[in-house]
């Protein structure tokens, strides 16, 4: 959707914004200094130009992305408690299981190795 929008340059400059977990002062003056025009570009279409359904489309991947990070984060403390965090029951899975085989298979493990030491 962004790359639809933003030529790969643009969508480059855009993910380097982000990178290196910024402090703010950082980031923002980054914008400020080089990128104002590209942000600026960025907010109208996140404010006024996106359509509605891919504002929802884009609201439901950012959490996607966010339960994935929570599963990640989580799963480092299964030596504490023995057991995984669970598994998202949602389309997050089904989506993972036929676009991102890999990693679907990879913290689909998490969940057996648990259950086969048990």
């Amino acid at each position: 959707m962004i790359t639809a929008k933003f030529s790969y340059l643009e969508y480059s400059k855009l993910s380097y914004l982000v990178e290196n977990d910024l402090p703010y002062h950082k980031f923002h003056g980054n914008i400020l200094e080089n990128e104002n025009e590209l942000y600026e570009k960025f907010k109208y279409w996140i404010s006024i130009e996106i359509s509605q359904q891919d504002f929802k489309v884009l609201t439901e991947k950012s959490k996607w992305y966010s339960t994935l990070v929570m599963l990640e984060l989580n799963h480092i403390y299964k030596l504490w408690y023995k057991e995984e965090p669970s598994l998202p029951d949602n389309d997050l899975m089904e989506y993972l299981r036929k676009n991102e085989i890999k990693y679907y298979n990879r913290i689909k493990s998490f969940h057996f190795k648990t259950t086969v030491q048990k």
